[in-house]
């Protein structure tokens, strides 16, 4: 996993590398020293920022969930919701996720779990808007008729899988399932095929 270009202020650097890391180790696998490290800072230096750990983790989880939020709003604004509108919104996300596995790798790990013993942090409030988001879509949808009766957490673990649990961990299925060229251009445009062929069988009325 290549490293990503680090933003100029030192605040911006340390959550840029923050979120690399975690996604490459998981919140256990992130240490304060590691993080120093590969900013090129002194540890101490962290802590001119944040008091501690937690608090970096949750700058950093606030800070990328915002930005894969940003790509769900066009649902609050789908007045009335229209399936089309959600297929867009999970090809957007789909392709924005394609350019930056590490990202959506980061996403997967936020959505299951710290993966750090005794670590006791809850989701993130943007995670918790993201959901939010979708959650309130499927049921005015399905209430508007403009999905079929469904369930809505099922139908979010759906998309979940789709979009970004695919681009986050194609690289790691090994052997057995590999996907030749997972990421070149042709497999893009069969997946996006793919995907919206799938939402809206899935989901029609």
């Amino acid at each position: 996993m290549s490293a990503a270009p680090l933003a100029t202020g030192s605040r911006e650097r340390i959550l840029d590398a923050g979120l690399e890391l975690i996604a490459r180790y998981g919140i256990a696998g992130m240490s304060l020293q590691l993080l120093a490290d590969h900013v090129g800072l002194h540890k101490s230096t962290l802590f001119h920022h944040f008091s501690d750990k937690r608090e970096l983790i949750d700058a950093v989880t606030d800070r990328f969930m915002a930005e894969v939020t940003r790509r769900v709003e066009p649902l609050e604004r789908d007045d009335p919701p229209r399936l089309e509108t959600f297929v867009s919104v999970a090809e957007e996300l789909d392709e924005w996720f394609a350019e930056r596995p590490n990202l959506a790798l980061f996403v997967v790990r936020d959505i299951l779990g710290p993966f750090e013993p005794g670590w006791t942090g809850e989701q993130s409030a943007e995670t918790t808007r993201f959901f939010g988001i979708l959650t309130s879509w499927l049921d005015r949808a399905r209430q508007a008729g403009a999905v079929r009766r469904l369930s809505v957490p099922q139908a979010i673990v759906n998309l979940m899988g789709l979009a970004i649990f695919y681009p986050a961990l194609v690289d790691h299925f090994g052997d057995v399932f590999a996907v030749r060229d997972a990421r070149g251009p042709e497999m893009r445009r069969r997946r996006r095929r793919e995907l919206r062929e799938t939402l809206e069988r899935a989901l029609a009325p």
